[in-house]
């Protein structure tokens, strides 16, 4: 059943959680119309969903359960989606649409077609897509398929940049998607791309476009929604080998077992080893997959090269430890965490090793790189430079993405109190407002004790517990040095308890405080 970008409906982490409850079989009582969806899923209790369509569109959705009464479109809502969307058309009765689609000559089609692919490139992508009366060409079917994929990854990443970075300014309020992501399209078009190719004499080319899909994502670098992509593979997978014939699916396992064979630890995207050891392989198959991890443990012997590197640290070895690093970030090319690590372990051979200007260019390369959530390395940067060059380097490393959730220390270490302060209050930071409290109030006294004043106000207003009263009124404290920041305290004090006279707890602890 098809029905159009009902994935906007719903945040990512419920897509997750509705597709893991559709594969586990929480779905029960499915019931499809063209018009209709109605269902029941088993939850913390049975709950009953309904979903009415307005042609190929969702037009709205009910469930019974407590997320859903408070106006959420929840898990129930996705899993009943998720189960619909994968119910043969040949179950269904025909639309109006499709019974006048059919009464349609071949030409009245194309005329109403090529002004929408003129306009659409998402269209025209598609319909490169599919196959014609002609007999599927697999070279040209996967090349295409290969380009979507390309640009998608592109589109993505710079999604995720766009959305982190946004996340990282805001990180004090909700988060939420609200327009549907390029991971998402490619979901759908992946989905729309297998229903033409499940067939057994198609199975080998959807197994090939699926396994384009995993590996151009495995090497991609935090992209949001992974884990959407990796459940999209698995329950792909799980729907070929299910139509393969034994010799394809024995095939398609020496695909897996190569994949793991070629696999180094900790990589960011791991669908295609976690489907071969959990998928219901035949005994022999149980048995190859024991003798495949006998071989890799055998080859990796983990930690063997941190034990390595500790020793030759302990005596002092720093060329040779600094060779078995740069082997070792060979070794994991492309992968996250472990070259992160090694970027780390560089970074301190070179400064024991008394060798500055390689420090240097290695602490400046790993700040350029990876998404920087404290001064570390920063520090070590300014170490090395001389104290006239720290300007000019602290405003070139705030213009760096990696460095967006450290701007406020960057700006104070080189007592830019202006744009601090000011991006302080465009942000409503108040965590950042104490931190740097005392060097402001060195700077500017008067506008920091108004921005102080009316921060605290308005947490207050948004308090609701004693433990909320008692940390708010903790926070006044600070203001007791000067005698400005003592009227401000009374005069809170004051509004506070004219505002608040049922808050009894409030005005609990402001006695208690002496206010």
């Amino acid at each position: 059943m098809h029905i159009t970008d009902w994935r906007e409906n719903f945040i990512s982490k419920m897509i997750t959680r509705g597709r893991n409850y559709w594969r586990a079989g929480a779905v029960k009582n499915l019931h499809c119309t063209q018009e209709k969806i109605t269902a029941d899923v088993e939850g913390t209790r049975l709950y009953r969903v309904e979903i009415t369509l307005a042609g190929d569109a969702v037009a709205t959705l009910s469930c019974t359960c407590p997320f859903a009464k408070e106006g959420a479109n929840c898990k129930h809502m996705a899993a009943v989606l998720f189960a619909a969307t994968h119910l043969p058309e040949s179950e269904l009765p025909a639309p109006e649409w499709e019974k006048k689609l059919n009464s349609l000559s071949a030409e009245t089609l194309r005329d109403f077609l090529r002004p929408l692919l003129k306009k659409d490139e998402a269209l025209r992508n598609r319909l490169m897509l599919c196959k014609g009366d002609e007999p599927v060409r697999a070279d040209e079917r996967r090349l295409n398929w290969q380009r979507t994929l390309t640009q998608t990854l592109h589109a993505a990443e710079r999604y995720s940049e766009n959305e982190y970075d946004e996340y990282a300014e805001y990180d004090e309020e909700e988060y939420d998607e609200e327009e549907e992501s390029p991971v998402q399209e490619l979901l759908e078009l992946m989905d729309a791309e297998l229903a033409d190719l499940l067939t057994p004499e198609h199975a080998m080319l959807a197994f090939e476009l699926v396994c384009d899909t995993a590996m151009m994502f495995e090497s991609a670098d935090e992209i949001l929604e992974q884990e959407d992509i990796e459940d999209a593979c698995r329950d792909a997978w799980m729907q070929i080998l299910a139509i393969a014939a034994p010799d394809q699916q024995s095939a398609m396992y020496e695909w897996f077992a190569a994949a793991f064979r070629t696999w180094k630890p900790l990589p960011y995207f791991t669908a295609p080893l976690a489907f071969l050891f959990s998928y219901s392989w035949d005994e022999a198959i149980h048995q190859r997959n024991l003798a495949l991890l006998d071989e890799k443990i055998a080859e990796w012997k983990p930690n063997a090269h941190d034990r390595t590197l500790k020793t030759l640290m302990a005596a002092e070895k720093w060329t040779e430890a600094i060779e078995q690093v740069k082997a070792d970030l060979q070794t994991f090319a492309g992968e996250y965490m472990p070259c992160k690590q090694r970027r780390e372990q560089l970074i301190l051979l070179y400064q024991r090793a008394n060798q500055p200007d390689l420090a240097q260019r290695e602490i400046r390369q790993y700040i350029e790189q990876y998404n920087q959530y404290g001064m570390e390395q920063i520090d070590a940067l300014r170490a090395t430079l001389p104290v006239d060059a720290w300007r000019d380097e602290a405003e070139r490393l705030m213009k760096l993405p990696t460095t967006s959730t450290i701007r406020l220390p960057l700006l104070a270490s080189i007592e830019q109190w202006e744009q601090l302060l000011q991006r302080i209050q465009q942000h409503g930071n108040f965590e950042g407002l104490c931190t740097y409290f005392d060097p402001l109030m060195a700077w500017d006294s008067a506008r920091t004790l108004a921005l102080y004043r009316d921060m605290v106000n308005r947490a207050m207003q948004a308090a609701s517990s004693r433990a909320a009263y008692c940390e708010i009124i903790r926070q006044l404290e600070r203001m007791k040095g000067t005698d400005e920041g003592r009227k401000i305290i009374a005069d809170l004090a004051a509004q506070w308890r004219r505002d608040y006279k049922r808050k009894c707890a409030l005005l609990d602890e402001l006695q208690k405080a002496g206010y």
